[in-house]
């Protein structure tokens, strides 16, 4: 009996599985940092899983497993670092630091894309799952949350 898809096709199909699972468990954290009006939103946060999941993929490939995974991990996370670092912004009139849990939001994309990149899609989901929780975390029940920590009012929550 033949097989009814060859050894690469299936192969094919596992990598786009990873690239789609790494944009579908950040779903929900770029819609909650789009609907609060951060600068990275929901197709920030995509592009950003969706990379270092293909960056993962593309490195485990290209090398026939020859290589140090840890290394594609530590150049992802380095880019997203360089990135993140551009949404933290201080004003000059202001005491307080604006962009940190962005950049800390865009970092954990990064890892649920590296997660789902190898395939551990169980680490993945809990990761995306605990990130999003976190980020629902508000301090008072229906009111916005600047990222420092202070409410829309400027008084410290």
């Amino acid at each position: 009996m033949t097989a009814m898809f060859s050894a690469d096709t299936l192969v094919s199909v596992e990598m786009a599985l990873r690239l789609a699972a790494s944009v579908i468990l950040v779903l929900l954290i770029g819609w909650d940092r789009e609907t609060h009006r951060h600068p990275a939103g929901l197709r920030t946060h995509l592009l950003v899983a969706l990379g270092a999941c293909a960056f993962t993929i593309g490195g485990v490939v290209t090398a026939g497993g020859n290589t140090d995974p840890m290394r594609i991990a530590a150049q992802v996370v380095t880019g997203v670092g360089f990135l993140g670092a551009g949404a933290i912004w201080k004003a000059p009139s202001e005491r307080f630091v604006h962009g940190l849990t962005t950049a800390a939001s865009l970092w954990i994309a990064a890892a649920i894309g590296l997660l789902a990149g190898v395939g551990a899609y169980p680490l993945a989901t809990v990761t995306a799952i605990l990130a999003f929780g976190i980020l629902r975390l508000r301090t008072h029940p229906g009111m916005s949350e600047d990222e420092d920590g202070r409410s829309e009012t400027g008084k410290n929550v």
